[in-house]
């Protein structure tokens, strides 16, 4: 007998399918494997010493290197836990579809950046200095309102990661918003960023899981889904207008996107920034605190436009 695995495919049960096979595979890459009649696309798991009646072979292997690390499968799984969704269902949903039929991952020069930033003010300047002083993970929560700053904030984290040769991810709460956001980071970056979200083109949601699959340094704007990009070299989370609704996932399957980030920074040890004119009640009394949060919070505010 080979190795077994466990396998993660399109399917609202829980557990994972387990199928043989002669040649060793690594965690994260995907596979064909027999159900019923036909083949379906799945994602290897795990190992596992389980034999389970009327075993199968897994028929093709797809990858020679796995899509996703081990703190990328580590993301799903917890997600999948703590929301109660199929691990099969939250990748389906997720993943380009282009991925899904398995096809191969395609190679995309590098981006090359020149940000252009103006002078920050000394109270955003003391934000930059605040959220970079932490290394690891942090919460940072910015409160300032519309006008007073925070994306010049956003840009300047992102300029020094940029030259570090890192990957920054910024999740707006709807698609209508990216245009105006991706115009703006484009004529202050130099360069386009790599757009994630269901309304796109499969082409541009295939060619943004590749860049992030390559660890290519850049800037990933996205909604929801973004979160479940196969990063490489993730650095910085951002998620803008913090306090809104839209973060809250109801179709295919509930999860609130705001606070899955905070788990994906956590498991990364990276920073991550929660930008809001009127930040969600959550979030607010986590940063006024005083006990220790599971969760640990900066308060940062941004003076007013009067008091600028």
């Amino acid at each position: 007998m080979g190795d077994l695995y466990e396998i993660a495919i399109k399917s609202p049960l829980r557990r994972l399918l387990i199928y043989e096979s002669d040649s060793p595979i690594a965690p994260g890459a995907r596979v064909r494997v027999p159900v019923r009649k036909g083949k379906r696309l799945g994602i290897v798991w795990s190992k596992t010493e389980e034999v389970p009646p009327g075993l199968k072979s897994i028929a093709d292997t797809l990858d020679t290197e796995p899509l996703f690390d081990k703190k990328t499968l580590e993301f799903y799984e917890v997600a999948s836990r703590y929301y109660g969704l199929a691990l099969g269902e939250l990748l389906n949903f997720s993943l380009p579809k282009k991925i899904r039929e398995g096809e191969a991952l395609k190679e995309f020069a590098p981006k090359t950046f020149a940000p252009q930033l103006p002078a920050l003010s000394e109270a955003q300047s003391k934000v930059v200095s605040e959220v970079q002083s932490h290394k690891g993970f942090l919460s940072h929560l910015l409160i300032g309102e519309t006008g007073s700053g925070k994306t010049e904030i956003y840009l300047k984290l992102i300029e020094k990661i940029l030259a570090e040769g890192g990957q920054i991810l910024v999740l707006v709460p709807e698609i209508s918003l990216t245009p105006q956001l991706e115009e703006r980071l484009k004529n202050r970056l130099g360069n386009e960023v790599s757009l994630f979200h269901s309304g796109l083109k499969e082409s541009k949601r295939f060619e943004s899981f590749c860049r992030a699959r390559a660890g290519h340094s850049d800037v990933f704007l996205g909604a929801r889904s973004a979160l479940f990009l196969p990063f490489q070299d993730l650095r910085l989370i951002v998620v803008d207008e913090e306090h809104d609704s839209s973060y809250k996932q109801n179709e295919r399957g509930t999860y609130q996107a705001r606070d899955l980030a905070i788990l994906k920074a956590k498991l990364l040890q990276i920073p991550i920034l929660l930008g809001s004119a009127t930040p969600s009640l959550e979030s607010y009394q986590r940063a006024k605190s005083t006990s220790s949060p599971a969760v640990s919070y900066t308060h940062l505010t941004l003076p007013t436009n009067r008091e600028v």
